[in-house]
């Protein structure tokens, strides 16, 4: 490489006269370890501090620490009272829909990799801020001419320094950033369908818990109907066919109880999931079931302003807004792309005591593309997401308008089965009073309770499909719609110093 070639350099080579000292080749290899020595150990000076530390996933300890897990932590006691739930008497004496949303939230392994994504996207930003790295260039070179006696080696640097322009930085940032307000608004989503998930989970247990009770109630009615009916039969009033019948119904009434024993503790170990709680530390919790007890009413509707908010405001539009401007933010990167890129390199050469001060400018020739495929990609891309946007917002109007009649037929059912238990309760105390005035037997008594729990149980199906379509209705406006405590703000959600709190005293 010479003094001309485009790429700067700082050569240093051995001279004979002058002022400069003569080098043999001895002291030339010297020369040679010291200077490329020297400017080794400035390059790692430069260097970040940054180191690795090794953080290994081991199994079994991941598994210990989840079975360890416990509600009384003293970090999550912070927690709580950081976003209003009261924690005072602590432990908390019960665990009502509110609180135990803000525990999945708190330490939920789905969470944690919606935080680690966020994280890694805030990252981004400073990556996409980054200016780059000059390049240095270590080099000798051969002399086939040199003097004789003295070595024919030189020694020399190349520096490059890339030029970005303004256009070209500012667009890589903008899209970093967007990318980056969508990551925030995804750990808002992610946040949400916990809430969504845990809603479920714990509508489903309290109805499978009021499901095995009632059931129970039936097995009841029915082993006193079938010792009843045993009488009948021993005295020869009913047929044999009659008993059978009976006996049937107790067997069948005792298979439903354990299969709603079995759906209890079905839905208790999805909602132990969605908390990241084994299932023996809820075991230990004592919910309270009666924020979701209450009978469905029309005025948890959700009013014109939050459905057109759900339109304009819901997280996955917001998301897919800064996703377009992602989209157009990388449209502008490709078409800065097309322009040539810059590479300016100063230099400084030592050659036989001449000093030379050289300055290289090195560029990319649009030559054989000018970074038009690249440039249709991108405008194809934000053809994409704004055809997505458009595909989103149906799906929103959709969803709420489904919603809203799902809810309303559920309040109708619901407004029906209930009339029905107050007129067989009604016909119930009737046949009471009839059978306390001696006018018919016992029998008709408990024919009519079983009646009563037949319609409790409708009552109990319609309640839970109500609750079911409240909270479908919830999550399509994404707003609590029957005064539930709303999500915690997005920066409260990010990583914690400590995920595995020791417990509190």
């Amino acid at each position: 490489m010479t003094a001309d070639s485009i790429n700067p350099m700082l050569s240093m080579r051995t001279t004979v006269g002058g002022h400069f000292p003569r080098f043999t080749r001895v002291s030339s290899r010297r020369q040679f370890r010291s200077v490329w020595g020297g400017t080794l150990l400035f390059a790692l000076l430069l260097g970040g501090c940054a180191s690795y530390q090794p953080r290994p996933l081991i199994p079994s300890r991941e598994a210990a620490a989840l079975q360890a897990r416990d509600v009384n932590a003293a970090g999550l006691r912070a927690f709580l009272a950081a976003h209003g739930q009261t924690v005072t008497p602590w432990p908390l004496p019960t665990w009502d829909l509110s609180s135990l949303t803000l525990l999945a939230l708190y330490d939920n392994p789905q969470f944690k990799v919606a935080r680690a994504q966020w994280q890694r996207a805030r990252a981004g930003t400073e990556t996409a801020a980054q200016l780059p790295n000059p390049s240095l260039h270590l080099f000798q070179q051969h002399h086939s001419l040199a003097p004789a006696g003295l070595s024919p080696w030189s020694y020399g640097l190349a520096l490059g320094i890339p030029l970005q322009s303004t256009g070209l930085r500012q667009a890589r940032v903008a899209q970093a950033h967007a990318l980056a307000d969508a990551a925030d608004l995804e750990l808002a989503a992610a946040a949400w369908q916990i809430r969504s998930t845990v809603r479920v989970r714990f509508v489903g247990l309290d109805a499978a818990r009021r499901n095995v009770d009632l059931l129970k109630s039936e097995v009841a009615l029915r082993k006193t109907a079938l010792r009843l009916l045993q009488r009948q039969y021993a005295l020869g009033a009913i047929t044999a066919s009659t008993l059978t019948m009976a006996h049937i119904q107790e067997e069948r009434a005792q298979s439903a109880v354990l299969s709603a024993q079995g759906q209890v503790a079905d839905q208790r170990a999805a909602l132990a999931g969605i908390l990241g709680l084994p299932l023996d530390a809820l075991a230990h919790l004592r919910l309270d079931f009666s924020g979701i007890q209450n009978p469905p009413t029309g005025k948890h509707l959700p009013s014109p302003a939050v459905q057109r908010a759900a339109l304009l405001d819901r997280l996955d539009i917001r998301t897919a807004l800064d996703q377009y401007s992602a989209a157009e933010a990388g449209l502008r990167l490709e078409i800065a792309k097309q322009y040539p890129q810059f590479q300016l390199g100063p230099g400084y050469e030592w050659d036989q005591g001449d000093q030379r001060w050289t300055l290289g400018l090195s560029l990319s020739l649009p030559v054989f593309n000018q970074n038009q495929g690249q440039i249709a990609e991108a405008e194809a891309r934000r053809v994409e997401v704004a055809a997505r946007f458009e595909v989103l917002q149906l799906h929103v109007l959709t969803q709420v308008e489904r919603g809203m009649a799902a809810y309303q037929n559920s309040v109708q059912t619901w407004n029906a089965t209930n009339h029905i238990v107050a007129v067989q309760q009604q016909e119930a105390q009737q046949i009471s009073a009839q059978f306390a005035a001696g006018e018919i037997d016992r029998l008709a008594v408990i024919r009519a309770q079983l009646q009563t729990v037949v319609a409790k149980r409708d009552r109990l199906t319609a309640q839970v499909e109500s609750e079911h379509a409240l909270g479908r209705l919830e999550d399509a406006v994404q707003q609590p719609l029957e005064g539930g405590t709303p999500l915690p703000p997005v920066a409260t959600l990010g990583p914690r110093q400590a995920p595995h709190d020791k417990q509190g005293s």
